[in-house]
């Protein structure tokens, strides 16, 4: 990026981000100081960690996914700090949704960045089983992160149950 250049990108970021973040409150009946309500009474809930652990099993298979679906030939500079930005907006969701009634589900908003390597990848025809095999990998992934965060938060407390004694 050219110096400079950076504050023309963050001042185009704002002038379209403001009206999307404004716009859902523009619609009667919605009024973001009930949402304010709403975000405090979810914030009384605290922090359970085996959606915490499940909502990382998530993203973390996701990503180690289209790792192996990918070539190494793929895999440059770009690829690489997607990885790392899916990754970290993924713990901090992760973070976030480690709530009552929350769970994976609030992490697949950040699906399409993981499915833009495998598009690169699948342009050849012999990768396009690939892309299949993970697209379905995605739509079952959601009951089996549930059950591998369940374990995880089995084991974690059968140690410290074991540790008790």
């Amino acid at each position: 990026m050219q110096p400079g250049r950076w504050a023309a990108k963050v001042c185009t970021a704002a002038l379209i981000a403001g009206p999307v973040a404004i716009a859902p409150f523009l619609v009667p009946g919605t009024s973001f100081f009930g949402y304010i309500h709403v975000l405090r009474l979810a914030s009384q809930d605290g922090f359970l960690p085996g959606i915490f652990i499940s909502n990382i099993a998530f993203i973390f298979t996701m990503v180690l996914c289209v790792h192996a679906l990918t070539e190494p030939a793929v895999r440059d500079a770009a690829y690489h700090r997607l990885m790392k930005a899916v990754l970290g907006a993924g713990f901090l969701v992760s973070i976030f949704a480690a709530k009552s009634e929350a769970g994976p589900h609030h992490l697949i908003p950040l699906l399409p960045y993981l499915c833009a390597p495998l598009a690169r990848a699948a342009s050849a025809p012999r990768h396009g089983v690939q892309a299949f095999l993970f697209i379905l990998f995605l739509v079952s992934f959601q009951p089996v992160s549930s059950v591998v965060g369940d374990i995880l938060l089995m084991l974690a407390n059968w140690h410290r149950h074991a540790a008790v004694i």
